[in-house]
């Protein structure tokens, strides 16, 4: 990487930890581009340059955030026992809403595209993918479907808790006990015939 290459990404990423920082402080109200533009010492046109919306300011926090999970994700060990899967899938959750904080969670959740951003971005679902493929061997989940309604009651249970806790409505013990309770009654359905029967009907 060039010298003025590497200078547009550490500013890009200097902005982008600058807005973050505005966001946990005042919300996405906050946040407006003449504002970012004087904490970070620039002028608005070449924040414009950088971000043409302030939803992509969001995005490239966002994926900043996400970023930072990499090693977290990494260093998961893949499992089919379903004790460990809920440890593992609880602990991407966790670090990723504490990374995230309240406000930028709301901030994301307000764009359509940045929410389906963050559900595939969080990547707390891919711990499931040795359990499924299990599964599968067994012959137990054999219809594509049922792979997707694992994670869309997964994604469902992050995204009711975080937003709660994100508004202020549940503290963090009590949002990271019902993504748990949550992730328990997902796998424990499938890990069944009769649980897998009664959800799919």
């Amino acid at each position: 990487m060039d010298g003025r290459r590497a200078r547009r990404v550490a500013n890009h990423q200097y902005i982008v930890a600058a807005a973050r920082a505005m966001i946990h402080e005042g919300g996405l109200d906050a946040l407006s581009m003449r504002a970012l533009a004087q904490r970070v010492g620039v002028s608005v046109t070449t924040l414009y340059n950088l971000f043409d919306t302030r939803e992509a300011i969001v995005r490239a926090a966002l994926d900043q955030v996400l970023a930072e999970l990499v090693p977290l994700v990494s260093s998961l060990k893949p499992t089919t026992d379903l004790g460990q899967l809920c440890d593992n899938s609880a602990s991407i959750i966790d670090a990723t809403l504490n990374a995230m904080t309240g406000p930028l969670l709301l901030a994301v959740m307000n764009d359509p595209t940045n929410a389906r951003r963050f559900i595939v971005g969080h990547r707390a679902t891919e711990a499931f993918v040795p359990f499924l493929h299990e599964a599968q061997d067994r012959a137990e989940l054999t219809n594509p479907a049922d792979f997707s309604a694992i994670a869309t009651a997964f994604e469902a249970v992050v995204y009711a808790a975080g937003r709660m806790w994100a508004m202020g409505l549940i503290e963090s013990d009590e949002r990271n006990r019902r993504i748990r309770s949550g992730i328990k009654v997902v796998l424990l359905a499938y890990a069944t015939p009769l649980g897998r029967r009664a959800l799919q009907d």
